[in-house]
């Protein structure tokens, strides 16, 4: 019956008159693939979104990057992928930043190749037939091969997601999670990799001790933590050397994706009675949520927040997955560690630009100290409290009392139901 139904498309095809025909269907060249992949990044770029902190993102990526290596069948569902989303975009951004977060959320439950495959099919509007047959038709690396075309039209216009497409993309694209979102994936459980403690790759910078002021840096960034074996310590030791400032917008997805994977190393080695891998999910996955309904005010604030968690290692397992049996509140789940903010003052306000949505972090006398020490090289690592804070600060993290403070008012919004959904 598909072969059929195949055949009389393929009719369909060939009665095409030829003026149909258009600059407007080409889909499928090289250029075409990678401008459209181009606009889809910069339009979803507005939220914060980029192949770095979204498996979504990053497989259009690694489709695009190995459009030309594909087979023609692949070519095919590439150029109509992107072609579709980059559409979506431009009609709707802030839709498509939607469907993309919610399937990334989904995928980090359990990132394998074909879970990627699948959501991001998903993710794939609806594209008009008439659009497909005529852009098939302006490609002409398929004209000779009506059997493929014909399939091609037959699966676009009766299926949906991604069995849409051949099994063979699945099968011959390298839609590896470490290659859709290397921030998001913990490498070190893939077999194909050999890299120790790869979760915490980061793109090649400079060689760290040739920064003037390395040592310093080691010091008051990362605390005296060796970079290579910090969530994104060489990334951070970077950006405090150059002055340049990460965004802060982009980087707290990032952050919570990582807080994921480290409780996966984590979860085979901690005391069972008193914390969960579940209860870390489901509390990292109800953060992410809340997350675009905040202003970024309070984004800064959950910046700081996770940027300290991620530097707990392994107790911030029990932070994250705490049984309330045990711990009585969900507040606990910033209280825990924000004592130990004040020591991440001079990361946060020398690496990040989280004083543009906030306001400044460090008092006069702490400004002053931390700018003498970088310009003499200062390596003892310094000790902070809450009289480091500027009064704003002090005021935010509870300096007049924890339960009436802006950290409070935040997790009490987050965490409106009392607790995320599941946990326990």
């Amino acid at each position: 019956m598909i072969n059929i139904v195949i055949l009389s498309l393929f009719m369909f095809i060939l009665n095409i008159d030829a003026a149909v025909i258009d600059k407007d269907y080409n889909w499928f060249e090289e250029e075409a693939v990678q401008r459209n992949y181009e606009i889809l990044a910069n339009n979803l770029k507005q939220y914060s979104m980029t192949a770095d902190n979204s498996f979504m993102l990053g497989t259009c990526s690694v489709l695009c990057t190995q459009f030309q290596r594909s087979n023609l069948c692949n070519r095919i569902h590439i150029g109509i992928s992107l072609y579709a989303l980059c559409q979506k975009s431009i009609k709707n951004a802030d839709r498509l930043f939607h469907t993309f977060r919610a399937e990334d959320v989904e995928v980090i439950k359990s990132p394998t190749t074909r879970n990627i495959f699948h959501a991001f099919g998903r993710c794939v509007p609806v594209v008009d037939f008439l659009d497909v047959r005529n852009a098939l038709l302006n490609f002409n690396d398929v004209r000779n091969y009506p059997v493929i075309m014909g399939c091609v039209l037959y699966y676009y216009s009766k299926e949906t997601g991604s069995d849409r497409f051949f099994s063979s993309v699945s099968s011959d694209i390298l839609l590896y999670p470490d290659a859709c979102c290397t921030s998001m994936y913990d490498a070190a459980r893939d077999h194909r990799s050999m890299r120790c403690d790869a979760m915490y790759t980061q793109p090649a910078h400079e060689p760290l001790p040739h920064y003037p002021h390395y040592s310093h840096y080691r010091a008051y960034v990362l605390r005296g933590a060796d970079p290579k074996c910090t969530p994104a310590g060489c990334k951070y030791i970077h950006f405090a050397a150059t002055e340049d400032k990460i965004d802060i917008l982009e980087e707290l997805p990032q952050i919570l994706m990582r807080l994921n994977v480290m409780a996966q190393k984590f979860a085979h080695c901690v005391n069972v009675k008193m914390a969960c891998i579940d209860n870390v999910r489901n509390r990292i996955f109800h953060i992410i949520k809340a997350v675009e309904c905040l202003n970024n005010d309070a984004k800064a604030m959950l910046f700081a927040w996770a940027f300290v968690m991620e530097r707990q290692d392994y107790k911030s397992f029990y932070k994250l997955g705490f049984f309330k049996t045990y711990w009585q509140s969900i507040s606990y789940i910033w209280t825990s560690c924000i004592d130990d903010l004040p020591n991440y003052l001079y990361a946060l306000s020398e690496c990040t630009d989280i004083e543009v949505y906030a306001g400044y972090m460090r008092s006069e006398e702490t400004l002053a100290r931390h700018q003498v020490a970088k310009h003499n090289g200062f390596t003892d690592i310094p000790e902070e409290n809450k009289n480091s804070y500027s009064p704003e600060w002090k005021c935010r993290t509870g300096g007049n009392g924890m339960h009436d403070c802006a950290f409070s008012h935040l997790f009490q919004f987050i965490f409106s139901s009392d607790d995320a959904l599941g946990a326990r």
